[in-house]
């Protein structure tokens, strides 16, 4: 792993871009999350 970029969009998604050097070449690979509603979370969030 060459860096890590974490973006928060808003209180219910964010992402990931890990970039990566294999071989000398560079590789970007981003992941996005979101919360999923009511998955154990205390009311008022």
């Amino acid at each position: 792993m060459h860096d890590l970029t974490l973006t928060f969009n808003d209180r219910d998604h964010f992402s990931q871009g890990w970039f990566l050097r294999i071989d000398g070449k560079h590789n970007r690979t981003v992941f996005e999350f979101e919360r999923v509603k009511g998955a154990g979370q205390p009311s008022g969030w």
